[in-house]
């Protein structure tokens, strides 16, 4: 009909538990939450309403469309179904014949934590992680990632040396992309809020003392890098109309957010030179990803670095280098191509010539370590991607079993 539709509202966790099916009638505004903790809602022909659980299971309940109202108790229809680590969606749809299409598997199995060689061999492998983001602390021993807990998006330590990971966070907020004081005393992540808003958080590494608020801003952000001098932090938001924005926050003045690069195209990855002169960030302004620098805080010299392809750059240790992707994970790429550029040691910014070192399939967080010989990054697994779209036929008369195709 036309009387109502329905949406899913997400809490400040992201995931499942505060997951609401709401119903919405725009001639009175009124809004009626339908189902506590189920998402990617539809109505079918057949009468009912179907929803995903955290469990992957799919359920329908007779609706009454005249009355808005329930009409008999929910059954489960299909399980197993393949649903994402965050944001309540899920690879399932009904149509309006009585079939029911659904993908199988678990999407927080894809990747498996490595370090590669500079040829891209795998050199040591952490097992398999759900993550996407990690950071490697400054001495090299210990590595933050993001992991969903249950229905939460947390962040966890894993020892390199031992293999061991321990949680971090622990609050019912995406708590994510974390990072490193220069002396890897204290970590500082985005937690997210209620209405959108996010707060950077830190904390002693080994928790020996409570989170404290360390800035606030208005929009989802991601924490990117700690400089060198302990004073700034650089970050990236999502604005809802200018794209991706890259800032710095003095933590002397918590108030005094710096725009480094603001122009309306998408900048993001932030990174300080180990001298704190430079922030080197990635920029779509010229159509692609490329990689460019700029001087801090002031903003007044810029120039791009990469020319065919940059992104999320990482400057050696001792500034002798950066390395950076040769695309973003946005522009879908079948693989892509770490680079490394030398830096001259002269008194001004001045780069030479780029090296191809390898290419890996996914294009996601990586980290070179102090001496540039290993790279920390994650590597896709195969077997976890989801090939098979099962369907089910005239699923009503089948509530109680019925046969897969």
């Amino acid at each position: 009909g036309t009387r109502a539709f329905l949406f899913t509202a997400l809490g400040p966790g992201g995931g499942w538990a505060d997951g609401k099916t709401v119903l919405f009638d725009p001639d009175t505004r009124e809004r009626r939450v339908l189902i506590e903790g189920g998402t990617k809602a539809q109505y079918s022909p057949t009468g009912h309403i179907l929803w995903v659980e955290g469990t992957g299971t799919v359920f329908a309940r007779p609706f009454d469309l005249d009355r808005l109202e329930w009409a008999g108790p929910a059954a489960p229809v299909v399980s197993n179904t393949r649903i994402g680590a965050w944001g309540g969606g899920a690879g399932y749809h009904a149509s309006s014949t009585g079939a029911i299409a659904w993908i199988e598997g678990s999407e927080l199995e894809n990747n498996r934590l490595v370090a590669l060689n500079r040829n891209g061999d795998v050199v040591q492998d952490f097992g398999v992680t759900p993550s996407q983001w990690l950071k490697l602390s400054n001495a090299a021993d210990r590595v933050l990632i993001n992991n969903p807990t249950g229905d939460n998006l947390d962040t966890w330590l894993l020892d390199l040396t031992t293999g061991e990971r321990e949680r971090f966070t622990f609050d019912l907020n995406e708590e994510e992309s974390a990072i490193w004081s220069p002396d890897d005393s204290l970590v500082m992540w985005a937690a997210a809020q209620p209405g959108g808003s996010r707060i950077g958080y830190v904390q002693r590494a080994d928790r020996s003392s409570e989170p404290r608020i360390a800035f606030t801003h208005p929009y989802h952000l991601h924490v990117t890098d700690w400089s060198q001098d302990s004073r700034y932090v650089a970050f990236y938001d999502f604005h809802p109309t200018d794209g991706n924005n890259v800032y710095i926050v003095d933590l002397e003045d918590s108030a005094r957010v710096i725009p480094i690069a603001s122009s309306g195209f998408n900048e993001s990855n932030g990174t300080f030179s180990p001298d704190g002169r430079w922030l080197a960030f990635d920029s779509d302004e010229t159509g692609g990803a490329e990689v460019f620098t700029v001087s801090i805080p002031d903003g007044g010299q810029k120039r791009q670095v990469s020319r065919g392809g940059g992104f999320q750059p990482r400057w050696d240790r001792r500034q002798r280098a950066m390395y950076y992707l040769d695309a973003g994970w946005w522009q879908m790429p079948d693989s892509v191509n770490v680079v490394i550029r030398s830096i001259r040691p002269e008194g001004v910014l001045a780069f030479g010539s780029e090296e191809l070192l390898f290419s890996f399939p996914v294009p996601t967080s990586f980290e070179p370590s102090p001496d540039g010989q290993r790279f920390y990054t994650f590597r896709f697994r195969p077997e976890a991607r989801a090939y098979v779209i099962r369907v089910l036929l005239n699923w009503p008369a089948t509530l109680d079993g019925g046969t897969v195709l």
